[in-house]
């Protein structure tokens, strides 16, 4: 083992002896940064940690977009080793729990979610999503008294050493990007529809230390971006300067679809300084292979975000989007009508103000050839926004009924939620899934429907 491993084994089990010691509150940056010295940390030590802190986040966050709870704690415990007094990432650790309790309903993931929010709120007092998940989960049914940390950490800790001494190239692990986006962070409002640029502004809140600006965002338009057309939602510029300065980007948009259709897309993404030079690249995988093709009138959703932390926020005054890879045909003359039409029902929220219709673009049966008696059901489905109001959020259940009307099966969907962009009157948003049923047969089904059970 090299001595920089060996450092790193040495500052992880030193880490783990203060956080048991004081598990009612994270270790602090002064700490770890004391005992990184005392163990001759040296800069590409630290730039190791910085890599592999990265890394995690992002591939939690990925997999939080896909409703994938377990790998998204999975990624966001072991970062929390690197860095447990970092408060978004505690937010983004209590938002997955409060996700998989909201779809599990197990209480100790209730009880978790409110534990890791406390935890932010004793780092960063105001941080204004930790509030409001406290807030949103008071309003349930209380749970028990959420449990200490260290019970937690030391599980993770223990798994967060396996995992840096055993990835391939011990820093350099990567997980392909899975497929719907969803991040767990508050929604911004929603930019007039059909604007297509942001003004460059800049706010700040009663909190001097706050500031947000809503960069100005481009497309480049050339021969691979025909038949497209970006509609911007919003893009904002955060900066946070409390102990250290932290600052994140967040866009939201959709790219408009006409006359073609798209079954693989690539955006890059450009941040550029005041003096119009490109600092900053990104890529965003819009459509992948696994994604439905998007079809004339479509609207593809596009939502990217960057955080940093402890780290001087960059001079970004706009942003640029631009085709990087595109496979697209002329499409087919085909409107939502030519589709069939799918049976729609309000859940318990009866009252909601929506208008909301589904087309089916497939359905297709496939039995199981493992003898497990499981029928597969691939349903690609659209989402068509008839009401006066954009929707922010959408949940609902497929319910598949037998011959006697009787309800044989369900599946819980998120077809959009508040970190993407909203769905525009008039806009729709295409949703595939493939589920198995559980000892049914294809005679026994009778049809399915959709019923509404959330929706902002």
């Amino acid at each position: 083992m090299s001595q920089s491993n060996k450092n790193m084994e040495a500052y992880i089990a030193k880490i783990l002896e203060i956080q048991q010691a004081q598990s009612e509150k994270p270790i602090s940056e002064n700490e770890m940064k004391q005992i990184a010295t005392e163990l001759g940390f040296s800069t590409d030590d630290w730039q190791k940690v910085d890599k592999t802190y990265e890394d995690l986040w992002k591939r939690g966050n990925a997999f939080v977009q896909h409703k994938n709870w377990e790998d998204a704690l999975h990624n966001f415990h072991q970062a929390l080793v690197l860095k447990p007094y970092d408060p978004s990432l505690l937010y983004m650790i209590a938002s997955a729990y409060e996700g998989r309790w909201k779809e599990l309903h197990h209480p100790k993931d209730k009880e978790k979610a409110h534990h890791f929010a406390d935890q932010c709120l004793q780092i960063k007092a105001d941080h204004a999503g930790a509030i409001k998940l406290i807030s949103d989960l008071k309003r349930q049914k209380p749970t028990q008294p959420s449990p200490k940390t260290g019970s937690y950490l030391a599980y993770y800790i223990i798994g967060g050493i396996l995992f840096l001494f055993f990835t391939v190239g011990w820093f350099s692990s990567r997980q392909s990007q899975p497929k719907q986006e969803w991040t767990p962070v508050v929604s911004t409002p929603v930019a007039p529809e059909g604007s297509s640029n942001s003004n460059n502004t800049s706010s700040t809140t009663n909190d001097s230390k706050i500031e947000d600006r809503e960069l100005p965002v481009s497309f480049i338009e050339n021969e691979k971006s025909q038949g497209l057309t970006l509609s911007t939602e919003s893009s904002i510029f955060h900066i946070s300067r409390y102990d250290a300065e932290n600052y994140s980007f967040r866009f939201l948009g959709d790219l408009i679809v006409k006359d073609i259709e798209v079954s693989l897309l690539k955006i890059k993404i450009e941040l550029l300084d005041s003096q119009g030079k490109i600092v900053k690249t990104d890529f965003l995988d819009a459509i992948s292979d696994y994604n439905p093709k998007a079809r004339n009138g479509d609207n593809i959703p596009l939502a990217y975000f960057e955080y940093k932390s402890n780290e001087k926020a960059p001079d970004w005054k706009s942003a640029q989007l631009s085709v990087e890879i595109i496979q697209k045909q002329s499409a087919l003359n085909l409107k939502p009508e030519n589709y069939p039409s799918v049976t729609v029902k309000r859940g318990n929220n009866k009252s909601a103000n929506f208008d909301l219709k589904v087309f089916q673009r497939e359905s297709r049966f496939t039995p199981s050839t493992f003898g497990d008696k499981k029928l597969y059901h691939k349903l690609e489905l659209d989402f068509k926004n008839t009401g006066n109001y954009a929707i922010k959020s959408l949940k609902a259940e497929i319910q598949w009924f037998d011959q006697q009307n009787k309800i044989i099966d369900s599946k819980t969907i998120y077809v959009n939620t508040s970190s993407n962009p909203s769905i525009k009157k008039g806009q729709g948003r295409v949703f595939e899934g493939t589920w198995a049923l559980e000892k049914i047969d294809i005679p026994q089904i009778k049809n399915y429907e959709v019923v509404v059970t959330e929706i902002e």
